[in-house]
């Protein structure tokens, strides 16, 4: 089943195929789409040209997909046109360590190349500076399931159990937690969420 989406200024279509271990490209041309696999789909596994039940993505101006490699404990970046992906963030085995993360599930990457990780069982955000063989943690969030950096530097985070979108505001170097949807609880209501 589908775990993320991305589409981009020209109408393409990227999606996380979850349980297929691949990353789908919809291109939109004279009005249609064709479908390619841009990352994975070459069944489960550790391998760089492999992914194992990905989460999420963020695809960057240069059209390079970041994969959330779930059970693979990293986050993989797969160049446009690439057979295989660069390690980016994890992949020392599951872990609390600054080198590991533990079932990341988001990813985003900021305008500098900087990359944050909801790394979800780890309850923790993470950012991981270019070409950085170790991250370090940004936030402590209850299972955090995915994470959004705007143009100004300020942090969007899906907390899931507790039922509410999170923004860190950037402000002189550092940040301010608020609440920005899900305020009410968890619920139906308008102000609520329920497991985001």
């Amino acid at each position: 089943y589908a775990r993320g989406i991305h589409v981009d200024d020209s109408g393409n279509i990227y999606v996380v195929d979850h349980n297929r271990h691949r990353v789908l490209k919809y291109t939109l041309a004279d009005g249609s789409y064709t479908q390619s696999i841009v990352a994975g789909g070459n069944d489960r596994g550790s391998s760089l040209n492999q992914l194992y039940y990905p989460t999420g993505l963020y695809v960057d101006a240069s059209n390079a997909v970041y994969v959330v490699d779930e059970r693979n404990h990293r986050i993989v970046k797969w160049p446009e046109g690439s057979t295989q992906g660069v390690l980016v963030a994890g992949g020392n085995d599951s872990g609390n360590a600054l080198n590991q993360l533990y079932n990341p599930h988001g990813v985003s990457v900021d305008s500098s190349g900087n990359i944050y990780v909801a790394d979800y069982s780890n309850n923790r955000i993470m950012k991981w500076a270019p070409d950085a063989s170790d991250g370090i943690i940004l936030f402590s969030v209850n299972y955090p399931t995915k994470v959004h950096v705007d143009s100004s530097g300020n942090v969007f985070v899906l907390d899931y159990n507790s039922s509410r979108v999170l923004k860190y505001t950037l402000s002189d170097g550092a940040f301010t937690q608020s609440s920005v949807a899900g305020t009410g609880g968890i619920g139906s209501e308008l102000n609520q969420l329920k497991y985001p």
